[in-house]
This record gives structure tokens, sequence and C-alpha cells, in this order.
């Protein structure tokens, strides 16, 4: 293959030609595997990548950042790994630059360049200004003032034979003709002549050219461009540059966060692509740009405030290279260096002596006693002006505050959650000892656009930003690798919380010192959440506790710990799951574990204890480790064991162990005598809980708070007895209807005797709301939720079986059949059966037709009902009590 048909052979070709020296071979064992050197004209060897020449050196302990100061590396071991290692960076920037094939070279694109305005010029202001409209947003632009040369300078201080010319400053007449230039004023805050290095580049350049050239400014610097073409002025054009081969270029950003605090730019209809500069006139150039002109122009190359991290970032690039770019930065680097800048530029700040010039005299750092202008001003004045510098200064400061790389994340398992993410980035700023300017990390995010068109139109898609204070912040305890061998720091870490699960984020960071705030790192890579599901298991075995529910006497407590994950979603109650031995069990078996032949509940009776109850997070006691609750309809006299598991809006999660085996003396407090009868519990009754069904997860969550209209009654089909439901119910033996003074029945003391189906399950009692069945007769399915209630219904003509059979598949816990023509509960109300001889109504019938009915169904007297009707709406007594039906 040719070097032409693979652009990184092409680039170590440039590189080599660039840099004169061949790559030394005298490191044995792994130098002359790389194939960098004049053979590269030749066919070469496109399997061994930069990545691996990369490697090799730095399994020789070879870093990027302190390799120049390990004593113990051969030089020329690190000249060589610098050299590849630059290689390494131009190609990473080339295809940083190019996203669609980065094996093409990148484009270029012409930049609209900003005229003058001459009427907006304000004396003093016209820097701020400027800098702040253009300067600031990268803009190529056209600055107010006009560059008065000396007579003769540019033949007595540049070489005119030169097509490229830097200013001789050390030339006898030039130095005569020095006091009386001036620099352009967007050039006076220079900080390239505030560092102990010297360049040309950081010298005035003059520039002739007889066809049309692109120049630009190396190191990431600014370019102030000045015409000193006669007669029809300089004609210029403004483009981006791409990376090249033999310069490394950081890609201009393209970034979605605004990046400083300035003002905005300005309007783009008086923007024109090229432009013609008389005679002195300025044009601003920023980096990353290149300008085209055919003529001769001066060419200032400088860095101020708005390049300032930019310029740094080429530095450490070219200081793999070049000893003396290492100075440089280094300069720059110092904590001493002074970023401050001039607000106020004047001609006084502009005369060569005072730009070359640092430290600058005190009457020239301080601006307000430069020219005694500020003695004439009122006082109000004179603090208008101290504010503009205060707030002058804390844009400079934020501009030159240290910029971290884009935070990332280290192990997502751990650190990459549903609603929060723990980012990790360079820690970039070490606070002076003793100093308490409060300082920390503004933390910036977005979602992506994968992310927003899936987001609910009241979702908020715009910029987010949090302050991480330093307070909040963990540092390493030792050097990081996490951001290559570039970076020899430590590492910090902050958490964003308040994130949407199953979102996808980008972020940036700023660092803030005081009141300053810094730029805008570039975005991080795309981070998504962790989706949204049901609760993880519920850890441990839960207790049981010792039942202090006297008016529940078929109850049991248990307690648990709640899970250490709540799928992303509120947990809205738990699920507790029991099973039971049928055979009963004493606590003196001691071989209850073995004996156990355990059974679902649901097997024999549909309202027995359920096989899972539903328990909402309202009947729980909460505290900051444990979660205390109730789980009634138990079976007196049988054996049990509970696992529990947390339920959300999106399902049930894992279940925990069971718990030991509940011996009977353990269920209840109270009497557990063969007198006293199971009790079901349904909507009204204490510690009623819904029966768990996944397809109606919200139902099941609010069952706590279904609202009781009509009255809570207690049936028992075996006592044949149906009363208002009370904590301590009266006798049935002493049972006496009771009125107050005005002869009104005392509601508590009502009873009314019923007579039971004679397939009625005579198992258990029943606590729960009153309604009434809709349609009245029940000769259809229910259209009314009398699901966990008793239910009334109207004898009519219908099959007694039919009635009942529609109330329980509406999920009805027993059925009152209102009764319009019996007297006694004999063969005269239902044929064949009489409750005196222990018959239950419907005793003729065929067993196998009830065998489906499961619920207790009971017959009362209209005339036993007078006071129960009362009880209801006034819509249900007007179905119970019209003749038409």
């Amino acid at each position: 293959m040719r070097c032409g048909a693979y652009p990184w052979a092409y680039m170590m070709w440039a590189f080599h030609t660039a840099c004169g020296t061949d790559m030394d071979h005298s490191v044995d064992g792994w130098t002359s595997e790389v194939q960098i050197d004049a053979s590269l004209g030749a066919d070469i060897d496109d399997n061994v990548p930069l990545e691996e020449s990369l490697a090799r050196c730095k399994a020789q302990g070879y870093t990027r950042g302190n390799s120049h100061l390990d004593s113990s590396l051969d030089p020329t071991f690190v000249k060589h790994c610098n050299k590849i290692q630059y290689m390494e960076l131009i190609l990473h920037a080339q295809e940083g630059s190019n996203h669609n094939d980065p094996h093409t070279p990148s484009p270029t694109f012409p930049v609209r360049i900003w005229p003058n305005d001459a009427a907006t010029v304000n004396d003093d202001a016209s820097f701020q200004d400027f800098f702040q409209k253009h300067v600031l947003h990268a803009e190529p632009a056209e600055a107010s003032d006009v560059l008065s040369l000396p007579p003769a300078f540019l033949a007595t201080c540049f070489d005119p034979a030169l097509g490229s010319s830097t200013l001789n400053i050390h030339s006898p007449p030039c130095q005569d003709l020095l006091p009386s230039f001036h620099v352009p004023t967007c050039v006076a805050n220079d900080y390239m002549q505030r560092i102990n290095t010297s360049h040309p580049i950081t010298l005035p350049t003059l520039l002739r050219t007889e066809s049309p050239v692109a120049t630009h400014c190396r190191y990431g610097l600014n370019m102030a461009l000045v015409s000193v073409e006669g007669a029809g002025g300089l004609s210029v054009s403004v483009s981006t540059r791409a990376p090249s081969a033999d310069e490394y270029m950081l890609p201009l950003r393209q970034d979605p966060v605004d990046t400083t605090p300035a003002s905005p730019p300005s309007s783009p209809s008086s923007a024109q692509s090229s432009l013609v500069l008389g005679y002195g006139r300025v044009l601003f150039i920023p980096n990353g740009h290149a300008a085209t002109f055919q003529g001769a122009a001066l060419r200032f190359c400088y860095t101020d405030a708005s390049n300032f991290n930019r310029m740094k970032q080429h530095l450490r690039v070219e200081a793999l290279l070049d000893p003396a770019v290492r100075a440089r930065l280094v300069a720059f680097q110092d904590t001493t260096f002074d970023s401050s800048m001039i607000r106020r530029v004047s001609r006084v700040h502009t005369a060569w002596p005072s730009f070359r010039q640092w430290p600058k005299p005190q009457h020239l750092a301080k601006e307000s006693r430069h020219d005694g202008s500020t003695s004439s001003l009122s006082r109000r004045e004179r603090y208008k002006l101290w504010q503009d510098d205060r707030k002058w200064d804390t844009l400079i400061k934020g501009l030159t505050l240290p910029v971290t790389r884009p935070p990332l994340v280290l192990d997502a398992a751990q650190d990459i959650h549903r609603t929060a993410i723990t980012l990790t980035w360079q820690d970039v700023f070490q606070a002076r000892k003793g100093d308490i300017t409060r300082y920390g990390y503004q933390v910036s995010w977005v979602p992506d656009k994968s992310s927003i068109q899936s987001m609910p139109a009241t979702a908020d898609i715009g910029i987010q930003r949090r302050n991480l204070s330093s307070a909040e912040l963990v540092r390493s305890a030792l050097p990081t690798t996490a951001f290559g061998d570039a970076f020899d720091g430590k590492a910090i870490q902050g958490t964003i919380t308040g994130l949407r699960p199953n979102t996808s984020y980008t972020f940036s960071l700023q660092l803030y010192v005081g009141d300053d705030i810094g730029l805008h790192s570039e975005r991080s890579a795309s981070m998504r959440t962790a989706s949204m599901g049901v609760p993880s298991v519920v850890r441990g075995q839960p207790i049981v506790l010792q039942n202090t529910l006297l008016e529940a006497p078929s109850c049991v407590s248990l307690s648990w710990l709640p899970p250490e994950d709540d799928g992303g979603c509120d947990i809205v109650g738990y699920v507790v799951s029991a099973r039971y031995d049928p055979r009963p069990k004493t606590a003196a078996d001691s071989s209850v574990d073995d004996a156990m032949t355990w059974h679902p509940f649901n097997t024999t009776s549909q309202f027995d204890v359920v096989q899972s109850v539903v328990v909402s997070t309202r009947e729980l006691t909460l505290d900051p480790t444990n979660v205390t609750g109730a789980v009634c309809n138990l079976r007196m006299r049988q054996t049990y064991q509970f696992q529990v598991a947390a339920m959300n809006a999106l399902g049930v999660g894992s279940f925990s162990m069971w718990t030991p085996p509940l011996l009977p003396s353990q269920v209840s407090t109270a009497s557990t005598s063969k007198a006293r009868q199971d009790v079901v519990r349904g909507v009204g009754a204490p510690h009623f809980h819904r029966v768990y069904d996944r397809e109606h997860l919200d139902d099941l969550a609010s069952a706590g708070g279904d609202d009781v209209v009509g009255p809570v009654m207690h049936l028992s089909d075996t006592q044949q007895l149906l009363q208002p439901y009370q904590l301590i119910a009266p006798s049935l033996s002493t049972a006496v209807l009771r009125y107050d003074a005005n002869g009104k029945l005392v509601w508590t003391s009502w009873f009314a005797h019923v007579w039971p189906g004679h397939f009625s399950p005579k198992l258990y009692s029943v606590v729960a709301e009153l309604v009434v069945a809709n349609p009245i007769l029940a000769d259809k399915p229910l259209e009314n939720n009398v699901r966990d209630r008793l239910v009334v219904v109207r004898r009519g003509k219908l099959p007694l079986f039919n009635k009942v059979y529609h109330a329980q598949a509406a999920g009805a816990l027993g059925v009152i059949i209102l009764d319009e023509i019996c007297d006694d509960f004999d063969h005269h109300c239902s044929a064949g059966s009489n409750l005196a001889f222990g018959e239950g109504f419907g005793a003729q019938d065929d067993a196998a037709v009830w065998a489906a009915i499961r619920i207790p169904h009971v017959l009362l007297r209209r005339g036993d009902a007078a006071d129960l009707v009362a009880r209801l709406p006034v819509a249900s007594q007007s179905l119970l009590t019209d003749e038409s039906i």
C-alpha cells in the first residue's frame, strides 16, 4: 500500500518532513518494528497502528505528562515516544473534526466578518464592547481603532525582501521608532508579554503576498491583522481551519451550552463574507480560523482571557516536540500568573514600551489613576465605575479559571442509578492553604434528542444546573489514571440527583471560585440512567410479633425490612403471601417442620385466607429500619408461614424468605376456643386487605381508601345472624332491640335472624359494607361494584342459585336475599326445606348445582329488614321497596 492511500501514513511522512530528523532506532527490542522513517515513500506495513507503538512506549514507563522529568528514562526514548504521542493526538483531532469519515480531510467553511459600526464607538468602553460582542463569541470582526505607523516604520523594522518578516526589535534604527509605535487595542492585554520566555510569534510579523494566501496563528492564539496596503485597501476573507498532519489544532467545538456570560452576538444581517480593510484598519480573527488575502499586512498573534484555556490545550500537545513551548506552558500554569485585563484601554496601554513591559507600573496597572479622568466625576459616577470594574474582573477571572476534561462514569454498575448518576472528573483546582473562599463545580446536563422525544409534554427538557460545593465532593486519595497519562492529578466525584429513569443525558462542568465561574468543559459522552422496574427483594426473613389487635383475633402482626431499591417508583404497598398446614397443630408438636404438608390458600373456599393479600402503605407502621403490618382472615387452630414482597406501580418484586411456622397459639392473644368462628373481612372492616391481582395494581394500591357508604354489617351463616359490626358484639342470648327517649331504635342493638342456604359454607362469618345489587333482582351480571362487600338482592321469581352465582362472580363476600313473602323459615318459604329440621333453604336442590357456590348466602324476611333498609342510601331504599319490581 502506498502512503497516499492511507491517511495516517501520509501524516507520518508530513510529520517527518516537518521535524527534519528521522526516528532514532537506538532503543533495542521495539523501535525496529515502528515503520516511521524515510522509507515511508515505499510500501509500509499498515498492520502496526500508532496505538500499538504508543502502548509499547507506555510499557517501558513512558507517560505523556511527566516523562521529561523522569531521569531514569533515556532522553532519546522519551523524544521518540513524544513524537508517537503527537501523531496519535493529530489523528484523534482529525477524527474528531470529521465524524462522517475520519479518513477524509475535514472541509473548511467561509465565515462572515462583522464590519465596524462607527456609530457605536464609545471611547474607553469601545474595547470592552468589542471584546464582549465579538471576541468572546469567536466572531471575525473589524475593530474600531486605526493603527498609525511611524514614517518609514515598515522599511526600517522589517525586511522588505522577505514574504514573512518579524519585527526586528534589536535594530538600533528600529528601536528609535518603537516608542511611537502602537499595537491594536484588542492586542493590548496580550498574555504572551507577561511570561519570561520569548518567541518570534509574540512579535508583529509583516506578510507580503503576490497571490491569495491563508495565514493563521499557531498554538491556539488569536490573530489581529492590520492592513498596510495602500490604494484600494486589503481584501480579506476568513474561513475555519481543519486539523492538518503537520500541526495540531483543537477542533472547533459545537456545544449547545452557552460557554460565556457575555452579551449575545450581534445581528447576522450586518455580516459579510469578505471585507476590504483600509490602511491601518484592524481585523480580529479568532483561533481556529484563517485569513486569506493578497497584499501586505501586519499580523499580531496574541492570547488573552478569551482563548486562554484553549491556548493551554494547544501548548500541552506542542510541548511534546518543543521544550520551549513546555516552558511557556509552565509559566502560564504558575499560580502567580496574573490573568487580569484592562477594561478601558487607552493609547497609554497600546504604546509599544508599555505593551512589552511586565509587570506594568502601578499607574498603568491601576486604571482609575492612569489619566486622572475620574477626578471630575461625581461620587455616584465613581461608584458606578467601580461596579463596572468589578463586573469586568469577575468575567475575566471566570474565563481564565482552569477547565476540566469532560466528566465520565468509572463503574456503570455502581455509579448509574435510576434517578442519579455519580460523575468523575479531573480535580483541576486546589485552594491555597488558609484560603476559605468557597469553591466547587457547577454541573449542567441536558437530555439527548432521542430521550426528549419519549418524554411527556410536562417534562423539563431544557438545560438543568446544580452547584456542587467542595464539601459535597469526594476526592480520590491517589492520583487517577482514568483520564489517561496526560493527567497525573487526583479525581473528584459528585452525584447528580433528580434525573428521569431510562433517559440519556450529557454533562458539562464549570469551576466556580467565590463569585467567579469558569468556562464549560466539553460535553461528556451520553449516559443513560437505569430503567424503572419492580422493587428489589425484601431482605431477610419477616418476624412475627406479639399480636395486640384485640379487635381482630384472627390477625397476626409481621415486621420486615424494606427493599434496598424501590424500582424507581414509590412503594404503594406490600404483598403478603401465606400458606398453611390444614392439619391442626399444637405448641407441643416438636417435629412441626418435618410434619408440615403445606397447601396454598383458596383450595376449598374462595374467601378463606387467600394466597396473597395487599397491605397498602397507609396501613403500615414505618420506621427508619423496619416495616410493620397486620395480616388478617387467618383460620384459627392452623399453622401458617408468611413471606413478603414490595409492590410499586410496575408490579411486585421478589418475595422474602418464609417465616418460621406460626403455631396456633401465636396467631392471636384472644381465645381460640372452638366456639369462636373465623372471620373474613371486606370493605369497611378493620384490617381489610385486597387479594393480590396483578392486572389491577392501581385498585390494590388504593384499597384502603374505598369510601364506605352503606352500613358495615356482620353476617354469620353459622349463628344465623345479621347485625351491625362493632368491636364488642352483644351476646345473642341476651340480645334485645333498644330504643332511645324519642322512640328511635338504637342502631347498635339491631339484629335479625336469617335463614342460611342449605349449601352455604358455614365456615366463617363476614364483616363488610352492605350494598344493594344493580340490577336489584340479580337476574343478570351485576353492574355496580360489590367486590369485597355484602350484597342485598330481592328474591323475585328467578332461581336463588342464579342470584348468588351472579353476586359471587362480581366478587361479593356474601349475599342477603330480601324475601317479601316469607313469614317463617319453613316449606312455605322454600319448598321442601324447614329451618326447624336443621335444613337451609334449597335443601331439595341438586347439590351438584350449588357446588360452584362458595360464599355465604341467607334469606332475610322483609319485615325484619325495615330498620336496615333505612340505613341505606335513598336510591337503594327505593329499589328495595318498589312494589312494581
